[in-house]
């Protein structure tokens, strides 16, 4: 079962296939040589130069990564522009007084419920409240 089922062409999920397990093989060949449990005759021969190949290959990732990450968010403010729309005009800070207004408590209240990290309720008074 996918955790995301899409329409990915045959082509795409068998390199996404081949890529995965080709790093993964180099991610469990990196953790036998940093925590090695079991001599493995061709480990121990190139332990230098397996490193800088994966030191090659994690500085290509990052490079690679930095491209695409970086041309996607290219292409998004080209197509969506710069979204001033997030800078809607906002309805005003509220004010201590209020908010005692609205809900029928003293300033004092209110700031020792904003201030407090823990609030209790009794389940009581709100119940009688609700029955106004």
């Amino acid at each position: 079962m996918d955790i995301i089922d899409g329409n990915q062409r045959k082509g795409l999920q068998i390199v996404e296939l081949i890529l995965t397990l080709i790093l993964w093989v180099i991610f469990l060949l990196l953790l036998a040589l940093l925590f090695p449990i079991a001599q493995v005759e061709f480990l121990n021969a190139n332990t230098s130069t397996f490193l800088r190949f994966a030191m090659y290959l994690t500085i290509l990732s990052l490079i690679i990564t930095t491209v695409l990450l970086g041309s996607w968010s290219i292409y998004n403010k080209k197509k969506f522009g710069d979204l001033k729309k997030r800078n809607m005009d906002m309805p005003p800070q509220v004010k201590r007084d209020e908010l005692a207004e609205a809900f029928q408590v003293t300033e004092e209240t209110v700031a020792a419920f904003q201030s407090d990290e823990w609030i209790e309720v009794d389940a009581t008074k709100e119940q009688e409240g609700s029955e106004r």
